[in-house]
């Protein structure tokens, strides 16, 4: 019993210490579907949308807000309905080279310093995955969904770039080499 009573007090102790020392004060701003989302987690889409879209930093403080609560909203949206149909957090090589292009496309010679930089904001690797894989599992949901209902008119499409060509070609501007 004087063991529990001392754990509990340790305990207590050390979670009244930890909430002093936080660096903000967490709230929950949505529950969506049993899921919560803080403001921390609007914070840190800010900074995962700032990564994959730096022009977003030319944005007011009001508009970053709502952007990021809209993006994080739909995330959750999705990641509910993609569980139905598929298994999250296994090794998927595709989801590895879109982090491998993302890196690259930002201008980072390797992972390590993404990494790096990715810290600067407050994440990390795991996050960008896990942001990449819903993305991903949702584009799989949606075509898989649809896919039966696409009709690609080949010859209208050829119409079409032949017309384009021509046009390009009287103007003297050749894009079609």
């Amino acid at each position: 019993m004087k063991i529990n009573k001392s754990i509990f007090y340790l305990l207590l102790v050390f979670f009244v210490n930890f909430n002093a020392l936080s660096k903000e004060n967490v709230h929950i701003v949505y529950e969506i579907g049993g899921e919560i989302i803080t403001n921390v987690d609007i914070k840190n889409e800010k900074n995962y949308l700032f990564i994959i879209n730096p022009q977003l930093k030319s944005l007011n403080e009001a508009q970053l807000k709502e952007i990021s609560k809209q993006s994080i909203i739909k995330e959750k949206i999705k990641k509910k309905e993609i569980i139905k149909y598929f298994k999250l957090d296994q090794t998927d090589l595709y989801l590895n080279e879109l982090i491998n292009n993302l890196y690259l496309k930002l201008g980072f010679q390797n992972e390590e310093s993404f990494k790096q930089y990715l810290s600067t904001f407050d994440l990390n690797l795991n996050n960008i995955k896990k942001k990449f894989e819903v993305e991903t599992f949702w584009n799989r949901l949606i075509f898989e969904k649809y896919k039966n209902q696409i009709n690609i008119n080949e010859g209208f499409i050829t119409s079409k770039m032949n017309i384009e060509k021509k046009k390009r070609v009287k103007n003297n501007i050749n894009y079609w080499k």
